[in-house]
């Protein structure tokens, strides 16, 4: 279905504050930078899986958004695709819902530590930190995990990636309406000042310290994060060109 469609009939189930023509004007911003760009709005994850298998580009799928591993699907959870004129996939990003009620970020990750595993490391849960980062204290209620961004290398100059990652934004401000916003990133990332041409405004280092198996080096994930609030006033401005 038509990406502009699907985001007009997902705004117009759900009353909240986001409105149908930033995302759609959004989505044509996109389209004006990369004419050759055709994106969809998707929910099944079990066919995400098989795409991010088959791609040679890509580490594996975060257990948060396979399931093998754990539900998710239209109540928690989308994914974005974006392909050429030629049919071939050239960006993927998801975003996974919680709701977390009385309950702190930390302690969530904490639950919930299998889930949160980066890609292609084995840790040690009983020495692995989750609750260094203050914010990982304060942030509860409803949040929405926000990741598995790629881009191919053809689409990677054309300014779209921040527009990209906004878009996934205000879809999930309009799907779930959530109080936070978040990501685990590495320092390598960070480094880059991809989090901040994103438009995620507070960042906290320490967010989860993994301690891999059979090593004594720690991998370690920053916490970025917005409110819902500071999202809406994102949206204000011209999207920031990356």
């Amino acid at each position: 279905m038509n990406m502009l469609l699907r985001a007009t009939n997902l705004i117009e189930n759900n009353a909240n504050q986001t409105t149908v023509r930033e995302i759609i004007d959004l989505i044509r911003d996109i389209q004006n930078h990369a004419p050759g760009i055709h994106l969809e709005f998707e929910q099944d994850f079990a066919q995400f899986l098989k795409i991010i298998q088959n791609n040679p580009d890509r580490e594996e799928l975060s257990p948060m958004f396979d399931p093998r591993y754990c539900s998710i699907g239209t109540d928690n959870g989308f994914w974005l695709k974006g392909v050429n004129e030629n049919g071939e996939i050239v960006h993927l990003q998801a975003v996974r819902f919680n709701d977390l009620k009385q309950k702190s970020l930390s302690q969530h990750w904490v639950e919930n530590s299998m889930l949160y595993r980066p890609p292609g490391i084995q840790p040690d849960f009983k020495k692995t930190v989750f609750d260094r980062a203050p914010a990982s204290h304060s942030i509860t209620g409803k949040v929405c995990y926000h990741g598995e961004l790629w881009m191919h290398k053809d689409f990677r100059g054309l300014h779209i990636a921040s527009r990209l990652a906004n878009l996934a934004m205000l879809l999930a401000r309009a799907r779930f309406n959530p109080d936070f916003i978040y990501c685990l990133i590495s320092p390598e990332v960070v480094r880059t000042g991809l989090s901040v041409r994103h438009g995620y405004l507070h960042m906290h280092p320490h967010g989860i310290q993994w301690h891999v198996k059979s090593e004594t080096e720690i991998h370690e994930e920053y916490l970025i994060w917005m409110t819902a609030e500071e999202l809406d006033q994102l949206m204000l401005r011209p999207s920031v060109v990356c």
